[in-house]
């Protein structure tokens, strides 16, 4: 199944909270230029959880393709749709396949 919260997670943080409990795979959209503290600690304590996680990066191009664990950062900016949600769903099958949260 597919869960979104809809909204921003420092304004739901409750709701995002049991949202990374419930899921196999945590996606989440950051915009790297965003350096609050809230932003943060959020990013902190998802790449510190055990539970694979995505990061779409709003105003990045180009990140190099290094995978760290269950950890990925794609870069949205300028990208082709089609090609993104290809990659995307390539990524999250492949992360799905080696969870232990299945």
């Amino acid at each position: 199944g597919f869960i979104n919260l809809h909204g921003d997670t420092q304004e739901h943080r409750k709701q995002a909270g049991f949202l990374e409990k419930m899921s196999t795979v945590n996606v989440i959209l950051v915009s790297i230029s965003d350096n609050s503290p809230m932003t943060r600690e959020i990013l902190k304590d998802l790449f510190a959880s055990s539970k694979p996680l995505i990061c779409l990066c709003t105003d990045l191009e180009n990140i190099p393709p290094v995978k760290s664990g269950n950890k990925v950062r794609i870069a949205l900016k300028n990208r082709n749709e089609a090609e993104l949600i290809s990659e995307l769903r390539e990524m999250i099958k492949h992360l799905m396949a080696d969870s232990t949260y299945k």
